[in-house]
């Protein structure tokens, strides 16, 4: 991963843990950070998913925190991949640690569809958790921005 650090030179790369629903090679924040801090490359860094992390994670403020600026790419994605703000994700918590730690990159939206039958079938999406696409996208704007906005750091 270091060989592939240098050879990227200016692009940020970002590691992405997942849950051990789907993988068992790097499940947590705190596998992540052990494997950014053994890769030791200022372009290397952790992407933060709410959906692995709420899976994974007993305490989402804690995990962020820790992790700290080695964060380098976060996406919002709800606890059943649908609609931001339907689910079990602990927003309030993970906006108020990403604040703390004076994160200001880029937040991703994700959700999975079952419209793109090769991706749907390797993530396993067997149906839509939301009732439109569009949905998805014109309510994620004004949720993150609302989210962001009104919450405070502790």
């Amino acid at each position: 991963m270091r060989d592939a650090a240098v050879y990227a030179g200016d692009l940020r790369m970002s590691i992405e843990f997942l849950n051990r629903f789907e993988t068992y090679l790097l499940n947590t924040t705190g596998q992540a950070v052990s494997l950014v801090d053994d890769v030791n490359h200022p372009n290397f860094g952790i992407l933060y998913d709410t959906h692995h992390a709420h899976h994974e994670e007993n305490n989402i403020r804690a995990a962020i925190t820790a992790a700290g600026d080695r964060i380098n790419h976060v996406h919002f994605s709800e606890s059943q991949r649908g609609t931001l703000g339907t689910g079990l994700v602990d927003w309030i918590g993970t906006v108020k640690a990403l604040k703390k730690i004076n994160y200001q990159k880029w937040i991703m939206i994700e959700a999975f569809s079952k419209d793109v039958q090769v991706l749907s079938e390797k993530a396993h999406v067997w149906r839509n958790s939301f009732p439109s696409n569009e949905e998805v996208y014109e309510n994620a704007i004004g949720f993150v921005r609302n989210l962001w906005e009104s919450v405070a750091v502790d």
